[in-house]
């Protein structure tokens, strides 16, 4: 999987996000406004200063029936809308099956001219979904079939895959060098185009969970999670596991945040209906749902290589360092630019939510100067433990 993230903001823009976040009186505090959660809608309220709306007050349930993903326990009894029928009858069933696309079956596979979940019909199994006209592989990506390109629901071009369910597939010439797609038979040797330079180091830190988890980790992480994790073990060359938070982390603190504790090093708690928001909600940028990840990654190199931090705000904008320095690899590898992170990440911190508190993570420019320390460092060749040291 490769992440696409919309394309460069004005010069103007850019200069806005790195002086740090705007505090305009946003709202009337004590104003109420719907919010996405996963699986449904939640209520917000504004914040006492005027300048931020707080965290989500999304319903906290394990299973999140109604998102367009098969997953975490849900079957065709128990969520239809996600999983399908349990019987198929060909084309009129409800379910987009074997054989049938959207061209064949419109009215179970989706419109081909809208771009979004309801395109993604392919049903790979083990709760994964890819879009219309394309084929599931063995690890859980997606590939266009022969005559279309990957395309995100912006009209740009994805380098291997956009994070679910922002792409689709689209006519167009496929399976040749140039097309923008890495397409299997393709590399990084072979097309550097579509699959990115070889060039781009990876980093071996070797990490992974080495006990049980602190806190009940059984409902199984959505795609987005799953492929943005897929990308930063990768790079990390490790095994960090992401838990989506249940009851007992939500009374640890978990609402509106992501964390990781030293009772259990190897995994990454997150409240998946913040998470969510800081992807699909109004301004949410799918890159701020890795990021976030990356950040809590870093907190685990901390653990794992007793990374000293001269303060508890110096340990934060620490794993914001290393965060970056994971961005770096995929600017390098052509998946994103600097100007990406700062319109994404300028947006996300004047959010309100707790992983966004100055008083614990620092202010919103100290935090944007410590991503671009971190893609610096990587562009520059500087060790990772050198690069991020605070």
């Amino acid at each position: 999987m490769k992440l696409h993230t919309s394309g460069a903001i004005g010069l103007a823009a850019i200069a806005m996000f790195l002086q740090g976040c705007p505090d305009p009186n946003v709202c009337d505090p004590g104003e109420q406004q719907i919010c996405p959660c996963v699986g449904g809608e939640g209520v917000q309220e504004c914040a006492d200063s005027g300048d931020g709306w707080e965290s989500c007050d999304c319903p906290q349930t394990g299973l999140i029936c109604g998102d367009s993903y098969c997953q975490g326990g849900e079957s065709c009894e128990t969520c239809p809308s996600d999983c399908g029928t349990c019987n198929s009858g060909g084309c009129g069933d409800n379910t987009c099956g074997a054989g049938e696309s959207c061209e064949t079956c419109p009215s179970d596979c989706g419109d081909c001219s809208t771009c979004g979940p309801q395109n993604f019909t392919v049903d790979c199994g083990n709760g994964y979904k890819c879009p219309a006209n394309s084929t599931c592989s063995q690890d859980g990506n997606c590939f266009c079939n022969e005559g279309y390109v990957a395309e995100s629901c912006s009209g740009q071009s994805c380098t291997s895959g956009c994070p679910a369910p922002d792409w689709w597939c689209v006519t167009g010439s496929s399976g040749s060098c140039g097309n923008g797609m890495c397409d299997a038979s393709e590399s990084c040797s072979t097309c550097p185009s579509d699959c990115g330079g070889c060039s781009c180091t990876l980093y071996a830190a070797a990490m992974a969970p080495m006990v049980q988890p602190a806190f009940d980790c059984s409902i199984e992480p959505d795609n987005n999670v799953k492929f943005f994790m897929a990308d930063i073990n990768e790079f990390w060359k490790s095994g960090i596991v992401a838990c989506p938070c249940n009851a007992d982390a939500y009374q640890y603190g978990c609402t509106g945040n992501a964390f990781v504790t030293s009772l259990s090093p190897g995994y990454n708690f997150y409240d998946p209906n913040f998470l969510y928001q800081q992807i699909f909600g109004q301004g949410g940028f799918p890159i701020v749902g890795a990021l976030i990840l990356a950040h809590e990654t870093g907190h685990n190199i901390q653990l794992y290589y007793n990374v000293p931090a001269s303060s508890p705000i110096a340990k934060e904008l620490e794993a914001d360092c290393f965060a970056g320095y994971f961005l770096g690899y995929l600017q390098c590898d052509g998946m994103l630019s600097m100007a990406d992170v700062q319109a994404a990440f300028g947006t996300a911190c004047n959010g309100g939510d707790p992983w966004y508190a100055p008083g614990t993570h620092g202010t919103c420019t100290d935090r944007m100067n410590a991503l671009v320390q971190g893609m610096n460092g990587y562009k520059n060749g500087v060790e990772p433990l050198v690069a991020c040291t605070f």
